[in-house]
């Protein structure tokens, strides 16, 4: 550092020794007023300070009703393409039931008429029909003639049987068509 600015250096540290014992003065001479001071300097610095706050609070504020505003528009944009997807769904699946259900009764009614001209068919005869048996499974392969052993089955038995099998069709026919209906798009 040059030489002569120690001088000048002094003179400015001299000024501002001064200045702090007038401070130290005027507060012991004016305790109150002081603190007065003091205190309207410290307002006034908060009140500086907190603008910007009530500014940033106002500005969150506006965020905050802003992103509710979204939220419910979201909401009920969510609710719109679902009650959309719930009628679409159940339209389908009435579509399918319907169909299902159409296609069971032509199925049941076939089977019935089929049944009704056998039964006409053979209206002198007794209503038995023979249907070979399964064969005994503990003679095996080698047993001796197993296609001789017969089973009598009444003709309304094998119509229960016949209309129970085209139920069960029908409801498995029914369940995969509602499988392919998508839930959600």
């Amino acid at each position: 550092m040059p030489a002569f600015l120690l001088p000048m250096l002094l003179k400015g540290f001299g000024f501002i020794k001064d200045a702090i014992r007038a401070a130290i003065g005027f507060i012991a001479r004016h305790p109150w007023q002081s603190a007065t001071l003091a205190l309207l300097v410290a307002c006034a610095w908060l009140w500086r300070a907190n603008n910007g706050l009530h500014d940033t609070i106002k500005a969150e504020r506006a965020a905050h009703v802003q992103t509710v505003a979204n939220f419910k528009k979201a909401q009920a944009d969510a609710e719109a393409l679902q009650a959309h997807n719930l009628a679409r769904v159940a339209k389908a699946s009435k579509e399918i039931t319907d169909e299902t259900v159409k296609d069971y009764r032509a199925d049941a009614a076939d089977w019935k008429s089929r049944f009704d001209r056998l039964r006409k068919a053979n209206r002198g005869a007794s209503c038995e029909t023979v249907m070979s048996a399964v064969p005994d499974t503990a003679s095996g392969v080698d047993g001796t003639n197993p296609d001789t052993s017969v089973v009598a089955v009444k003709i309304d038995d094998l119509e229960t049987l016949v209309q129970n099998s085209v139920r069960g069709k029908a409801l498995q026919d029914w369940v995969s068509a509602q499988a392919k209906v998508e839930t959600s798009e």
